[in-house]
């Protein structure tokens, strides 16, 4: 939770929990939850699919030194979540938050 930004460090409800717990737009915050935690796998594909799973689970086993039971355990959590979210559009108050201009 507190990698996805859902946590403060000191355990509590961050804004994007917040943001998340409203259904219309929780798809949206889990994909950015899912970018920017997960960053260095959607430079590997931009859009991971079931097909790409032995890419992924090479990537957890290399990064983070662990087993291959491991790996594909870490590997099922992060498809998990990619189910609840919609890598297709952009989290409402990105932009804004980044100063970005939307044109």
């Amino acid at each position: 939770m507190k990698a996805l930004g859902f946590l403060s460090p000191d355990g509590q409800p961050t804004a994007r929990y917040h943001e998340y717990r409203n259904e219309a737009q929780a798809r949206q915050i889990m994909a950015q939850a899912l970018k920017d935690a997960y960053s260095d796998l959607f430079v590997l594909r931009s859009t991971p699919a079931e097909s790409d799973r032995p890419i992924l689970e090479g990537k957890f086993k290399s990064t983070h030194n662990v087993n291959d039971r491991l790996a594909k355990l870490m590997a099922s959590t992060f498809y998990a979540l990619l189910a609840l979210a919609d890598l297709d559009a952009a989290a409402p108050g990105i932009l804004a938050a980044t100063g970005a201009d939307p044109e």
